[in-house]
């Protein structure tokens, strides 16, 4: 956060609002992602199953660990992260970022930063977390 107010109380990282706007210079996933949509339509049933991938099931790490359990990107392995994950409640950050970047940034990691490669996860249960990274947005 390079001395900025991260938003952080009580040291747990699971409140407050995190940076927003958040400074970042993620690179462009390749063009073939960056023309990529949710295939998913936004139910229930796929928020759902993308919260349960978000809090329990991901691997090597639950997303919630690093990108707080709120979204803020403020979670207990953020600390010290530089730069800090990324804040899912921020609409000035969030709102140019496509369905197919995340993808990409999901099943591949991002060079420069804490986030791992998901390559794990079949491409449904990727659309189905994006799905319910969209909904953080909403609860800001």
């Amino acid at each position: 956060h390079r001395g900025r107010h991260h938003g952080w109380r009580g040291g747990h990282g699971s409140g407050g609002p995190g940076v927003c706007p958040e400074p970042r210079s993620t690179p462009d996933a390749p063009m073939k992602y960056l023309k990529m949509t949710n295939p998913l339509p936004s139910t229930q049933s796929h928020i759902l199953a993308g919260k349960e991938i978000f809090y329990f099931e991901a691997q090597p790490t639950a997303c919630k660990v690093c990108h707080g359990a709120m979204g803020n990107g403020l979670g207990p392995m953020a600390t010290g992260a530089v730069p800090l994950p990324r804040n899912f409640t921020c609409p000035e950050t969030m709102r140019d970022i496509s369905d197919g970047q995340m993808f990409y940034i999901i099943t591949h990691g991002s060079q420069g930063s804490i986030m791992p490669a998901y390559g794990n996860l079949s491409d449904e249960q990727v659309w189905q977390l994006i799905t319910f990274i969209r909904t953080l947005l909403q609860k800001r």
